[in-house]
């Protein structure tokens, strides 16, 4: 699948962020999305905003691996994040603790 459809499959995370709880993130996370759907896409949160575009960022502060459902279903609330990273599946690479507030952002 496109870069482009993997956005329009993220793109809920939007209507459900909650810019308050985002005061003070300034950062870029890249999402590599693997079976089907696959693709890249990367989110952008800054001043209390969010953004989220197809393709790579340059450095990202946070990449997550992981199937879409699982991203989707960690961001809507129905799966806890820390428990799917520890049986194995997300993989994480960069700042832990980015990731461990990422769930607070989104309105379950």
């Amino acid at each position: 699948m496109a870069d482009t459809n993997v956005v329009e499959m993220l793109s809920g995370l939007q209507s459900s962020f909650v810019p308050d709880r985002s005061a003070g993130i300034n950062a870029s996370i890249q999402l590599k999305l693997v079976g089907e759907p696959s693709g890249e896409a990367y989110v952008l949160i800054h001043d209390k905003q969010i953004e989220i575009q197809p393709g790579k960022v340059e450095k990202p502060k946070l990449t997550i691996t992981g199937s879409a459902k699982d991203l989707v279903d960690i961001f809507s609330g129905k799966m806890d994040g820390a428990s799917a990273y520890m049986m194995g599946r997300i993989g994480i690479v960069g700042d832990l603790s980015l990731a461990m507030r990422l769930e607070s952002l989104f309105r379950r």
